[in-house]
């Protein structure tokens, strides 16, 4: 009884103290890969990082596998769930590392095909996180570096409405971004900082607190509503020397289960300092005046989509398309609270250049499945534009993703070609023929182009890459945005 008590205590605490939205703040996001299901002490350490964060009333979000949350069941730690619903609970695939990686398979298929392989595979692992943990998935993030962006129309299938997870493949200006439909914590370079484990020396926590201590206040004294810090940790780094996955499926190896080894274990002297570091490392952090803390869950509130059912006046709609005769991109807002992807643009402009309607809703949709030509090289006149306008937005509604090519007639042109020339249509009236010139799509810059080094995970097979995943990537820049801070 009084263990339940002591419980409720901490969740009512926790939840009063849920971030409130003011200009200017830092918010602290701690996030737990929570994977290992082969090392039993890996349970104990989930839950001592639980109660090291409830302790100074700060949630955290934890990112639990499918095979994770049924051990934990299955083993009746209780002790260790019941710590974990007190924070944030989010998807981190079924298996993590038992091969196939989604990068490895989902690079040989189509934008569909991957969408519908991904949820078959981890459709059932997200619904066992969410049952054991009796909590709503808040997130996702990848395995390793093993990033897709097939995953996004899976996830928002699932109902997960935020990608959390560090990495290199999209990003916008090391900052938080939508893509895809999804609000994402992810690419965050100089925003992301750590206590380094398996170090007693003293100077190291100081060596680690002082560098929290640069970022956060820089990014305080900064110009701007507020920013984020990542701080990212794997409970099984409390208790073994070397990873659980890198033992048993390096370079793609896939031994049976019942050869599968747990990681090597650190001593009882090791893990304790450990957690005491980590202990008094958080201290750190939660002793800053002016620190917040959010979970995945709360950065939907810090994060909001305005554009989300904002009606738009035509001489808004005009002032885009000015911005996008030339360089197609994606658009902000000049107080800076509401920012539209290229997509969305594109069915902004496409609906104005019928001259009845006179207030407009973003729609959005997702990047072409592949790339398109244009080969349509004459002027075009506002009829056919108006009548491609039309039948592109048909397309997009039906299928949900932009055409990869928008026709006249017999002929084509690619979306940003033919929104460069709706543009120009729509913010010059007196033009009777319009030109049709090859625009910049200055979106592709944000995703990465294909290298080793960005697949570059033990796990992975040796020398992977990936083209096919970073193509779709490029594609669906058309859906990229920032995140404006409430």
């Amino acid at each position: 009884m009084a263990g339940g008590m002591r419980l409720l205590t901490l969740l009512l605490a926790l939840l009063l103290l849920a971030p409130a939205v003011q200009a200017g703040d830092v918010y602290v996001v701690f996030w737990f890969d929570t994977e290992d299901h082969i090392t039993p002490s890996s349970d104990d350490a989930a839950l001592r990082i639980a109660e090291i964060l409830a302790r100074r009333h700060i949630r955290g979000t934890f990112k639990l596998t499918g095979a994770k949350a049924r051990v934990l069941e299955q083993r009746g730690r209780r002790d260790v769930l019941a710590a974990l619903r007190l924070h944030d609970i989010g998807y981190h695939t079924d298996f993590h590392s038992v091969p196939p990686a989604p990068a490895a398979y989902l690079d040989r298929m189509t934008w569909d095909e991957g969408a519908q392989e991904f949820y078959r595979r981890e459709a059932a692992g997200a619904r066992d996180v969410a049952r054991v943990l009796k909590r709503p998935l808040s997130c996702y993030g990848q395995p390793g570096n093993s990033w897709a962006p097939h995953v996004y129309p899976a996830l928002r299938r699932m109902g997960i409405a935020v990608y959390l997870d560090s990495g290199s493949h999209v990003g916008l200006d090391h900052d938080m971004f939508w893509y895809c439909g999804l609000l994402n914590f992810y690419e965050l370079r100089g925003k992301e900082t750590r206590l380094a484990l398996g170090d007693p020396a003293a100077e190291k926590l100081h060596a680690a607190t002082a560098e929290f201590d640069r970022i956060f206040d820089q990014l305080r004294n900064a110009p701007g509503p507020g920013s984020v810090i990542s701080i990212v940790y794997h409970p099984w780094e409390f208790v073994t020397a070397k990873a659980w996955d890198a033992v048993n499926f390096l370079h793609g190896a896939n031994p049976p289960p019942e050869q599968w080894q747990p990681g090597g274990l650190k001593t009882k002297e090791e893990s304790e300092r450990d957690y005491s570091n980590f202990a008094s490392y958080v201290a750190h952090i939660a002793g800053r005046p002016g620190v917040k803390f959010a979970t995945a869950a709360d950065l939907l509130a810090l994060y909001p989509d305005r554009a989300r059912n904002r009606a738009f006046t035509r001489q808004e709609v005009e002032a885009m398309a000015r911005r996008n005769t030339d360089e197609v991109s994606w658009w902000k807002s000049d107080d800076s609270r509401v920012a539209l992807s290229a997509a969305e643009v594109f069915s902004l402009v496409a609906q104005a250049l019928e001259p009845a309607t006179k207030v407009f809703k973003a729609e959005s949709f997702y990047g072409p499945r592949h790339r398109g030509r244009t080969t349509r090289q004459a002027d075009l006149g506002r009829r056919e534009i108006r009548e491609a306008a039309a039948q592109a937005l048909a397309a997009a509604r039906d299928s949900g993703c932009l055409p990869a090519e928008v026709w006249i007639g017999s002929e084509s042109l690619t979306p940003e070609d033919f929104l460069s020339a709706a543009a120009r249509a729509l913010a010059d009236p007196s033009l009777e023929k319009i030109p049709v010139r090859a625009a910049r799509f200055l979106p592709y810059r944000h995703a990465s182009p294909d290298s080793e080094k960005l697949w570059g995970w033990i796990i992975h097979p040796a020398g992977m890459r990936a083209p096919n995943n970073m193509e779709l990537a490029a594609l669906q820049a058309w859906t990229i945005k920032p995140a404006l801070m409430k």
